[in-house]
């Protein structure tokens, strides 16, 4: 690589509008899989049988 390390090469290229969508797939992803679990959590207590 001529002296260059990969680390430096990576670090010299641009943010582009596409690594820009994929932190937003990734931070909605995220948030839903958040909001999943807590209509999970919020849902089971009512519908859970009295008594056990």
């Amino acid at each position: 690589m001529h002296g260059t390390s990969l680390s430096a090469r990576i670090e010299r290229l641009p943010f582009l509008r596409f690594h820009w969508h994929l932190l937003m797939m990734g931070g909605l992803g995220y948030s839903f899989d958040g909001l999943d679990a807590a209509v999970v959590a919020f849902c089971s207590r009512c519908c859970a049988r009295p008594g056990g």
